[in-house]
């Protein structure tokens, strides 16, 4: 019998820049889980990933153009002096032009009751969970609220219904969705049940804002990471992290039944694909290039040589390992 269980709803947590990560889970989904996303009818959302989830329900077709924009914002960041901190410079003035050229004119009718938003109410302290959007330029300001980090964003707080908001990954960075089959999201080592890198597992773990955290060097640097944006490759290389952990995560869930969606392991025997499918699901594995074997054909099928190998900090440590993950598109 089938052991997959459909998701009905996917959460994002807040993390800043590498959200990046997010964006190569999205596409893997749109590549090799097809069958999944019409399932889905929730998509939530702190900080930086309030806009991906924004940009899964609403416009998915835009997400490399998302990823690109990501990038050109990051090395704005890093071409400032001081960075986001710089007096003249406003972070979330970037993020709400970032999320208006993206966004479709109808987009605040088409994330009613389906996008849900984290964001913190400066006047009391108190998280809330945003559904509904009378505008678009609402949407849009609910978007900016929850991304907004107080006097790293800029000085003044964004207003959204009158009232002042600031960043929801502070009261709920991981929004649960109780009565539904989730599918939870962060680039940070942690959870068991997570979409997350596969750090080892260590007894140092703790929960933060509804998000449980694993204490090691790893999620240091990608917390610095967050804040202050590292180099495009090393944001290339979160968004293929995203890509590869979503591949582990569909093989999970296709033990028993790898007809659930289509794996890049080209034409193999049913025997064949099972055991890839359990390599994929339960061991550490990057995506590498081989020079020899990997070709896309015309038929649009890929060959991926799989190697093992320990990651440092979330980044390659190989440069030639690092495989172009659109050349699985």
């Amino acid at each position: 019998m089938p052991t997959f269980k459909i998701p009905t709803a996917i959460s994002f947590s807040g993390c800043g820049f590498i959200g990046v990560y997010h964006i190569g889970l999205v596409r893997c989904l749109q590549i090799y889980g097809k069958q999944v996303i019409p399932h889905i009818t929730k998509y939530g959302g702190a900080s930086a990933g309030s806009l991906a989830a924004a940009v899964f329900a609403i416009c998915p077709h835009k997400v490399l153009e998302c990823k690109k924009l990501v990038y050109d914002l990051g090395e704005q960041v890093r071409k400032t002096r001081f960075g986001a901190l710089n007096t003249g410079f406003n972070l979330s003035e970037h993020v709400e032009k970032l999320v208006d050229s993206v966004l479709p004119a109808d987009a605040h009718e088409l994330a009613n009751d389906r996008v849900f938003i984290s964001v913190t109410r400066k006047s009391c302290g108190k998280n809330f969970i945003i559904s509904r959007y009378e505008s678009r330029s609402e949407l849009i300001q609910c978007l900016v609220s929850s991304s907004h980090i107080p006097f790293y964003s800029g000085s003044k707080y964004p207003i959204f219904r009158g009232e002042k908001y600031y960043d929801g990954g502070f009261t709920d960075n991981l929004i649960d969705f109780k009565k539904e089959e989730t599918i939870y999201v962060t680039p940070f080592a942690g959870g068991q049940t997570y979409i997350c890198p596969d750090d080892p597992i260590t007894s140092f773990n703790y929960t933060v804002k509804n998000q449980n955290f694993c204490l090691n060097i790893n999620n240091l640097a990608r917390g610095f990471d967050a804040l202050r944006p590292p180099s495009s490759k090393a944001l290339e290389t979160y968004y293929e992290q995203g890509f590869v952990d979503g591949l582990r995560y569909l093989a999970k869930l296709s033990k028993g039944n790898s007809s659930v969606f289509e794996l890049p392991f080209g034409n193999v025997n049913p025997r064949t694909r099972d055991i890839l499918l359990n390599s994929v699901a339960n061991s550490r594995f990057r995506p590498t290039r081989s020079r020899a074997s990997t070709k896309v054909s015309n038929s649009s099928q890929v060959s991926v040589r799989y190697k093992r190998k320990r990651s440092l900090k979330g980044k390659v440590e190989n440069k030639d390992q690092v495989q172009k993950t659109e050349a699985l598109i």
